[in-house]
């Protein structure tokens, strides 16, 4: 096999109708036997049969340069990957183009508006830290502590809020308001709210999924048993439980439902009465129908819950690769 070193230059995750490969090697005579095309000299281009996957525009615009043009279909991409690698040996995926991959696909999965100025600093601060981002991303840069904290992944990977609590204590209208629209039927009756809702909200430009679980009654008949299980199977894996009451209802106690997770104990209500019991945060709805009051310092809180400040402005390279493993 002639050494040669070849990679997808296309982003992978963009939409288009041509794809760009390019092939290096000194011995690049060879390396166009190899693949089955015609010889070609430098500087000369012209239409070819590609591995016998798809026909395609072949280029040499260098001695040791070749470009290959396909079309960009996702399977017949991923059929030429299997055939370079069989033929050449694995694709050249090391340092700065493969952080470049890394960063295409992350913003395009990005779901909060902080993330993207972090993740355009990226390439600075591994380039000044030194580091390959192409091997393990959970290898020695990580062991080390010379990346930043994983709870940066929450930027791309929106995290779950769960609001849990007794009936009728505003948990619907606290969503409807967070969300600007009506998401849930908020009534003054106790089960209005049988099956759990979610949405997605971007609180302090973090985009979070927001579930608002039925209420926890006492006594509930079968039918409110079974959705209220159903719903605490989905709480109990939020990142992040807002245990919700009023002066009339206290909060629930999350060791008694099984939840792990971070948690907040908000009062809602709070213009009808003020509660007797400790809140991390006091909310209100006006009698007159404005908006709530609280709000923001809400959305603040539960952000610097999920993703601290000092998270934020750690100045460590950011392995967000590994968005999709646990934060």
């Amino acid at each position: 096999m002639t050494p040669a070193r070849w990679r997808v230059e296309t982003p992978r995750q963009a939409a288009g109708a041509i794809a760009l490969i390019t092939v290096r090697s000194a011995g690049l005579d060879a390396v166009i036997d190899q693949l089955g095309i015609a010889p070609l000299a430098p500087g000369d281009r012209r239409p070819a049969d590609l591995l016998g996957i798809d026909h395609a525009v072949v280029a040499r615009p260098t001695p040791d340069r070749l470009l290959l043009m396909p079309h960009a279909g996702h399977a017949v991409l991923r059929a030429l990957e299997s055939r370079l690698a069989e033929a050449l040996g694995p694709e050249d995926r090391a340092g700065p183009e493969a952080l470049r991959d890394r960063l295409t696909d992350a913003l395009a999965r990005a779901h909060s508006p902080r993330a993207i100025d972090l993740l355009l600093d990226q390439p600075r601060r591994w380039s000044e830290a030194g580091l390959d981002p192409a091997g393990d991303p959970l290898g020695a840069a990580i062991e080390t502590d010379r990346v930043a904290p994983p709870t940066l992944n929450r930027l791309i990977t929106p995290p779950t809020i769960a609001a849990v609590g007794p009936p009728n204590v505003g948990k619907s209208t606290l969503l409807n308001a967070l969300a600007g629209r009506q998401l849930a039927i908020a009534r003054d009756e106790h089960g209005t709210t049988r099956d759990h809702v979610g949405a997605e909200l971007v609180l302090d430009a973090l985009a979070v999924r927001w579930l608002d679980a039925p209420g926890l009654m006492d006594r509930p008949d079968p039918t409110d048993c079974a959705a209220i299980e159903l719903a605490l199977e989905a709480v109990r894996s939020a990142d992040l439980v807002c245990l919700c009451g009023d002066a009339a209802a206290a909060p629930p106690d999350p060791a008694e439902l099984g939840i792990r997770a971070q948690t907040l104990r908000l009062a809602l209500r709070t213009d009808l009465a003020e509660p007797g019991w400790a809140a991390d945060l006091r909310l209100s709805a006006p009698p007159d129908g404005s908006r709530p009051r609280g709000l923001s310092e809400l959305a603040e809180l539960a952000r610097r819950t999920l993703v601290p400040d000092a998270d934020l402005d750690d100045p460590r390279p950011w392995a967000f690769w590994t968005a999709d493993s646990d934060a």
